[in-house]
């Protein structure tokens, strides 16, 4: 199970997960509680996800 943050907000759960190369898709199953301050939602240092160990991520990989 892999779940995606910003800040400290878990976002919700990312299902159905392929990777290829250094690309990983899947779909976001997003909780109700969900930060809507917009502005710093694209900044990297706010987003990571969690799966055995935190992983820092990239804004511009999401969408």
């Amino acid at each position: 199970m892999i779940k995606l943050y910003f800040l400290n907000e878990c976002l919700g759960e990312i299902k159905n997960i392929s990777v290829e190369n250094m690309w990983m898709n899947g779909k976001l199953i997003h909780n109700k509680n969900i930060n809507e301050d917009y502005e710093t939602w694209l900044e990297d240092k706010y987003w990571f996800m969690i799966d055995d160990k935190k992983r820092n991520i990239f804004t511009r990989c999401l969408f």
